[in-house]
């Protein structure tokens, strides 16, 4: 087990850093909105861009809103560290970042720097088309698909996080997952078309290995997450419930011995 790391990153730095990234996600979803609100409207995206929740559906986009959400919470929280608020509203805010940290800003940014660049280097026009080139800036891509796999990385080594247990944690994660999958499906059968094209391309049986190896990448990225955070800060993480009634039956056992 990693020792426990005790210096801590100054409150105004993380506070600087939260504060920016937030700005970032807030004028990025201004831009896009302006421009792809535009670009929909004349149907240049992708076929059924602008049908069953528009670009709400793509999980580049949720992921965009969770991350916004989530720096928002954070920069709220070193606010009122800052004024010394009651421990009490401190100590709520930090669990609720620490835990949509764990289980899906961290998660679902890096997965979707993982799947993203391999695809856009084999074929871009199956996932982000050239002609989007002409209507949006070109920072829109790495904000959007590169960056945000950094803004977490940094967060993971200025913030200490406390990790969930890996079944809670997998649990929340797999939850996000076959919700977000319920919908892709949904969209498919109940609109004709598949959210991302790629999948179209793809038989029913590689589109099914397709899905299982997102969930393990999924799960794996959580799982690693988690090592790095304890590799990072140190024993920053809750005991799983077996692993702490194991302990508590070898205590007692110990106990009787004696």
């Amino acid at each position: 087990m990693a020792a426990e790391r005790s210096v801590k990153s100054p409150i105004w730095l993380v506070l600087l850093f939260h504060s920016f990234v937030t700005g970032v996600y807030v004028f990025m979803r201004v831009e896009e909105y302006q421009r792809l609100s535009a670009l929909a409207a004349q149907n240049k995206i992708f076929p059924g861009y602008d049908r069953m929740g528009e670009r709400y559906k793509y999980l580049t986009q949720i992921n965009m809103y969770i991350q916004l959400g989530f720096f928002a919470m954070a920069t709220i929280g070193d606010v009122a560290q800052l004024l010394r608020a009651p421990r009490a509203l401190v100590c709520g805010l930090q669990k609720i970042v620490d835990v949509v940290f764990a289980t899906l800003a961290f998660p679902l940014s890096e997965f979707i720097v993982c799947i993203f660049w391999p695809i856009y280097i084999y074929d871009r026009e199956l996932i982000f088309p050239t002609k989007l080139d002409e209507h949006l800036p070109f920072y829109v891509n790495y904000l959007d698909h590169l960056f945000i796999g950094v803004w977490v990385m940094i967060e993971m080594l200025l913030v200490r996080h406390k990790y969930p247990s890996v079944k809670v944690g997998m649990a929340v994660t797999a939850a996000f997952g076959a919700t977000y999958t319920s919908i892709v499906f949904y969209i498919a059968h109940y609109g004709g078309f598949w959210v991302y094209p790629f999948m179209t391309v793809m038989s029913p049986v590689v589109r099914g290995v397709f899905f299982v190896a997102m969930f393990s990448l999924v799960f794996a990225i959580f799982y690693a997450g988690r090592k790095l955070n304890a590799l990072v800060w140190g024993s920053t993480s809750s005991p799983d419930s077996a692993s702490t009634k194991q302990k508590q039956k070898q205590s007692l056992r110990r106990k009787k011995v004696h």
